[in-house]
């Protein structure tokens, strides 16, 4: 009984700590130099406040790399540097000191620093990309083991803010369960980064190659639901750092619980609204991208005609064509369209329209008039019908009018294009 062993002795020690050393000492089992101090041990840490190392005699050696300043036999490691005055450290590090005098060593002191990070917080930390239902397994992939397509779910969260972020005992609650304590990429993130939590690294691995392994936090434990579920993602504090519901249903993007779309974060460093469904779209290509973005980026003057089609520039870059020749793409289509709201059928007038899924530097809205002068916009004026993944990086999105048409009244449809920069 190992543990019963291991808690047995701690018990004896617990309290004793001076008496239990001074008898290791006396039986040759604990170095006699005393080993150094840090001013202050590990924990945050401003990257101008100085470390101060400390001790009793002797010299200090110290490693910011992770290695042991001391090698095995007893030499000076090479990536040890003798402290001759305060540490100023720039990045996020432990630091391991021993003293040495007269070819002696001491025990090891060893803290870790978090250099200039903030807690996690809703203001820095997004979760960013959600793959509940991955396609299902390649021949390939079932031959090495993985038959569920549950074997390859992932989950990313992303710093949206200016600083390094400590994820010191962040942690996902609900939906799949992971503190980041564990993490395999150490307890920052900094600015920009994203990490990702999968289902089953190996798994993961054989269908995503190309990701590199340093971006994977680890495996949660449980599993993303096919019909949609509650996340949430808890502060060190136990601060709400995120808490959604998402869904497989309209107005939720559908096709994530399809073929192998996962559910994106639209700008994410806009820091979206996590709860609304119109905050999300599908990847533009099966499989989702984690680690990084499948968005693009608008360039060029947005109020350009280039080509002269009568579309502007930041348009045509959110229909999917160009502004350097003619457009072959197809802006809005308005339609009488015969539809069933809540169990009533009824004509209303209809406006549909093929985006670019990578689009995310842009928002739109669907605007209504009856007299070209007053523009509306919103639930109560214009409603959303359906969104269809076209499997091609383009979504159709149908919307209509809040009100059944009436004989007699004009109504008139216009797409309003915004850059979110």
């Amino acid at each position: 009984d190992w543990i019963g062993a291991k808690n047995s002795l701690l018990s004896i020690a617990g309290g004793r700590n001076s008496t239990v050393l001074g008898q290791l000492v006396a039986d040759g089992l604990y170095p006699t130099l005393a080993a150094p101090g840090f001013s202050q041990h590990g924990g945050h840490i401003s990257s101008v406040t100085p470390l101060t190392i400390t001790n009793a005699s002797g010299d200090i050696y110290y490693t910011t790399d992770g290695s042991d300043p001391r090698l095995i036999g007893g030499g000076i490691h090479t990536s040890a540097t003798l402290y001759t005055g305060p540490l100023l450290l720039t990045t996020t590090s432990p630091v391991r000191a021993r003293s040495y005098a007269t070819g002696t060593w001491s025990a090891l002191n060893e803290a870790t620093f978090i250099v200039d990070a903030v807690v996690a917080s809703s203001s820095n930390l997004v979760v960013s990309e959600v793959h509940y239902r991955p396609a299902a397994p390649t021949p390939a992939e079932e031959d090495a083991g993985f038959l569920e397509r549950s074997d390859f779910e992932f989950i990313e969260v992303m710093n949206i803010g200016p600083n390094e972020v400590d994820m010191t005992n962040v942690r996902f609650t609900d939906g799949v369960e992971f503190d980041f304590d564990n993490s395999l990429q150490g307890i920052t993130l900094a600015p920009g980064q994203r990490f990702i939590l999968v289902s089953n690294i190996d798994a993961f691995q054989i269908r995503h190659p190309g990701v590199s392994n340093s971006l994977i936090a680890g495996e949660f434990s449980g599993s993303l639901s096919n019909g949609g579920e509650q996340i949430t993602l808890l502060a060190s504090d136990n601060s709400m750092v995120r808490d959604f519901t998402y869904d497989d249903k309209s107005p939720w993007p559908e096709s994530p619980d399809g073929d192998g779309f996962s559910l994106t974060l639209i700008d994410p460093s806009g820091d979206p609204d996590h709860t609304d469904p119109f905050s999300w779209r599908a990847s533009v290509t099966i499989g989702g991208s984690p680690t990084g973005s499948d968005a693009t980026s608008f360039s060029g003057n947005a109020l350009d005609d280039l080509d002269g089609d009568g579309l502007k520039a930041l348009i045509e870059y959110l229909l999917g064509s160009s502004d350097t020749a003619p457009s072959g793409a197809a802006g809005p289509a308005v339609a009488a369209q015969n539809l069933n709201v809540d169990t009533v059928a009824d004509d209303y007038l209809t406006m549909s329209v093929v985006l670019d899924l990578s689009a995310d530097d842009v928002e739109y809205k669907v605007e209504i008039t009856d007299d070209l002068a007053v523009w509306e916009s919103g639930s109560g004026h214009v409603e959303h019908v359906s969104s269809t993944n076209n499997g091609d990086g383009t979504l159709t999105v149908v919307y209509r009018s809040a009100d059944p048409i009436v004989a007699g009244i004009q109504e008139y449809f216009r797409l309003r294009v915004i850059s979110r920069l």
